[in-house]
């Protein structure tokens, strides 16, 4: 049924078509051309805006981007500035502060240069006549302590009265480690210690053991020589009034 419906409508349309004229077909085919033309002139004109505009955008952000590190920059130049001016007079007077110490520095120098060979032959006349006070080797005696002496002690003198002796020694010596060396031989020997006296340049002391007593006298001496003297006495003796 619509083939027949379709053939009816063709065949009313086409007699009515064969009726148009040429030129009205001419018109109308200019008409279409001409609105074509145009369609197409329309959408190559906004393709043409579209894409300056986007060319436009594309070359305004390296521009906003230089001009901002342009700003930065000079701003960083200005506070680099601004610090090295208010730097450069502190520098300055670090400087003048340096030379001034340096200078002192120099004339103690010299001064110290040229003082050298006074102090030189001072202590060395000094160091001459401590080594020339003292003998050079023990004088005869014999030991008292029941243990070696101190070392670098010379006996310098012996005497014996009756019951009693005494032994007197010089040396170049630590004191404190003289009488520390004295008191632990004294203990190890059985000995018991009583000081009598005591200070930063001498010291006395009374070691007992049974009957025994032996009295030690030290003291410190020019030149950082030390005096030692042994003294033996009876524990009768010690006692009496």
């Amino acid at each position: 049924m619509n083939r027949i419906f379709a053939t009816s409508i063709m065949a009313n349309i086409l007699p009515a078509l064969a009726r148009v004229k040429r030129r009205t077909w001419i018109i109308i085919a200019l008409v279409l051309t001409t609105m074509l033309a145009l369609a197409l002139w329309a959408m190559l004109a906004v393709a043409g805006w579209l894409f300056g505009q986007g060319q436009t955008l594309i070359a305004s952000v390296p521009v906003l981007n230089t001009e901002a590190a342009k700003v930065a920059i000079e701003q960083a130049k200005a506070r680099v500035s601004e610090q090295i001016s208010a730097g450069v007079p502190q520098l300055d007077t670090q400087i003048e502060a340096a030379r001034a110490k340096l200078e002192q520095a120099k004339q103690q120098a010299s001064e110290v240069i040229a003082a050298a060979p006074a102090i030189a032959a001072g202590v060395g006349a000094a160091s001459v006549g401590i080594l020339q006070s003292m003998p050079a080797a023990d004088v005869s005696g014999q030991e008292l302590a029941p243990f070696d002496r101190f070392p670098g002690l010379i006996r310098t003198s012996w005497q014996k009265q009756g019951e009693s002796a005494s032994v007197s020694y010089q040396g170049i010596a630590d004191f404190r480690a003289l009488i520390t060396h004295y008191a632990a031989g004294f203990a190890s020997a059985g000995f018991s210690q009583s000081v009598e006296s005591a200070s930063a340049n001498a010291e006395s002391h009374t070691y007992s053991k049974g009957g025994e007593i032996i009295l030690l006298s030290a003291k410190k001496m020019p030149g950082a020589r030390v005096e030692l003297q042994l003294q033996t006495q009876s524990a009768e003796r010690a006692t009496t009034p």
